[in-house]
C-alpha cells in the first residue's frame, strides 16, 4: 500500500466513526494520521508489507483483521 492509499483508508475509518457517533477525539486522531501520511515524503510500503506478512504467519485467522489493524496503526504512529 502507498501512503495515499493508507491515508484514504484512515479517512474512511474516520467517516464511518463519525456516522456512528463515536468519540470526536478518536475521529480527529484518524484524520490527523491521514493528513500526516499524505505529508510524508518517504513511502511506508515496506513496513506495511512486512506487517502483513507477519500477521499472516502469526495471527489466528479469526482475529487477523483486528490484530493486524491495531498493529498497523501502531507502526504508522511510530513512523510519524
Amino acid at each position: 500500500m502507498k501512503n495515499l492509499e493508507i491515508a484514504h483508508a484512515f479517512d474512511l475509518i474516520a467517516d464511518l466513526l463519525e456516522l456512528k457517533g463515536e468519540n470526536p477525539f478518536r475521529i480527529r486522531a484518524y484524520r490527523r494520521a491521514a493528513q500526516n501520511l499524505e505529508a510524508l515524503t518517504e513511502d511506508l510500503t515496506w513496513p506495511v508489507d512486512k506487517l502483513r506478512a507477519w500477521a499472516r504467519k502469526t495471527i489466528k485467522p479469526g482475529t487477523r483483521r483486528v490484530a493486524a489493524g491495531a498493529a498497523l496503526a501502531s507502526v504508522l504512529l511510530l513512523a510519524l
